[in-house]
């Protein structure tokens, strides 16, 4: 499941991306809308503040 603050401002910057590819035709652009956390297997897997859960749950 990811949560996501639909208020939230931000610029996109394709030189955060986790992703090897920096191709983004919005890099640079200001928008609304962030996913915030994400939960996988009853575990907090991402948060937008950077930390990460070392090991999801096997519940």
């Amino acid at each position: 499941m990811t949560v996501i603050d639909p208020t939230l401002e931000w610029t996109i910057d394709a030189a955060q991306f986790r992703s090897k590819s920096r191709n983004c035709p919005f890099d640079g652009w200001r928008v609304r809308g962030r996913a915030v956390m994400t939960i996988a297997r009853g575990a907090v897997a991402f948060e937008a503040h950077g930390a990460e859960s070392a090991a999801p749950s096997r519940a």
